[in-house]
């Protein structure tokens, strides 16, 4: 049994994995031509996940009835563009903007 065969049917087609949950998969492409900085890019992710963190860490001090601080908004981080081999700028928008929606939800419950 191989790999590919969790995604084999009766009939020896495979079955395309699904998706997340917002159409996205998770993943950042590099692109030939044009694109969002990768530097850029991962700046901005590593700034909204310790948002998001700390966010997580509140919230759990909330639920335990302990004292907490509401963290700052991290600022935005301006993405630059490349003429060769950045990240797609379809899946960067996409990424930031379900963490977006994920720190915003957060603030919403503090």
């Amino acid at each position: 049994m191989g790999f590919f065969d969790i995604f084999k049917k009766k009939d020896d087609t495979f079955d395309e994995p699904e998706p997340a949950d917002n159409g996205s998969t998770g993943v950042l492409r590099t692109v030939r031509n044009g694109g969002y900085d990768k530097m850029s890019v991962l700046n901005a992710m590593d700034h909204l996940n310790e948002e998001l963190l700390a966010l997580e860490q509140a919230k759990a001090l909330k639920e335990k009835g302990e004292p907490y601080s509401l963290p700052e908004t991290a600022h935005e981080i301006p993405l630059k563009n490349v003429r060769m081999g950045g990240f797609s700028c379809e899946d960067v928008d996409a990424m930031l903007s379900d963490l977006g929606e994920r720190i915003n939800s957060l603030r919403a419950q503090l």
